[in-house]
């Protein structure tokens, strides 16, 4: 027999799925590993959907349910900074336990002037630029934060 088309039910954070076994979590149509009980915490904002399986054989698909994180911004606006300020050679991120994701750096005028996709240090070489007013933006997979800095030359 085909199951009942799950329904997502969603409380803060916590999705809930009606099927109450044989359930699968996806997350902008890619599988989420491991994510395969009646809840799921949702950990970052997109699209959710769960299919449930009965008997391994036949599966029913829910609608697609955009999911906004809530206090996960607050939590990266709080500990993620950038030093020293004003800078001339070398800007340093500080993310706490944060995985940076990418780093991008935007001029005054908002052309992005550098990218750094998985930085594997949290050091960014910035002897290249110009002087001026810089914009970092610094991903995390839990949100996006956006700190303004002076770059100088090291001379002065």
């Amino acid at each position: 027999p085909v199951p009942a088309t799950p329904v997502i039910t969603q409380s803060g954070n916590t999705l809930t799925s009606s099927a109450p076994t044989g359930n699968q979590w996806y997350l902008n149509g890619g599988i989420i590993t491991g994510a395969t009980g009646q809840n799921y915490t949702a950990t970052q904002n997109g699209n959710y959907t769960v299919i449930a399986s009965a008997n391994n054989c036949s599966s029913a698909s829910s609608n697609s349910l955009f999911v906004t994180i809530t206090g996960l911004n607050d939590l990266a606006e709080e500990n993620i900074s950038i030093y020293p300020n004003p800078a001339s050679s070398q800007l340093f991120v500080a993310t706490g336990s944060l995985l940076v994701t990418q780093i991008n750096i935007y001029n005054a005028a908002g052309s992005l002037v550098k990218q750094i996709t998985e930085p594997q240090s949290k050091s960014v070489d910035i002897s290249e630029l110009a002087e001026g007013a810089y914009i970092a933006e610094i991903k995390t997979i839990q949100a996006s934060v956006i700190r303004r800095w002076i770059k100088i030359n090291a001379e002065k």
